[in-house]
């Protein structure tokens, strides 16, 4: 609640990083999707030439919107 009431009142943006579970949810505490505005999985194989984004949580928007990118390498 600290972080979430600093970046407030200062207007700056604040990223989480997250673990999704084998079925799929967020883990950890529920609490933590509650005080985001959006939440994003990135999808695909290891070995695959694309990866997905997609919006499981979006406070703005819609989350039936996906995007995909192409060949990430090491330097993004």
């Amino acid at each position: 609640m600290v972080i979430i009431r600093a970046a407030k009142s200062s207007g700056t943006a604040v990223i989480l990083v997250g673990h999704v579970t084998k079925e799929g949810s967020i883990a950890g505490p529920k609490i933590l999707e509650h005080l985001v505005d959006v939440v994003l999985n990135f999808e695909g194989d290891r070995y695959g030439g694309f990866r997905v984004v997609r919006a499981q949580k979006n406070r703005y928007g819609s989350t039936n919107e996906a995007r995909r990118f192409l060949r990430w390498t090491s330097r993004g």
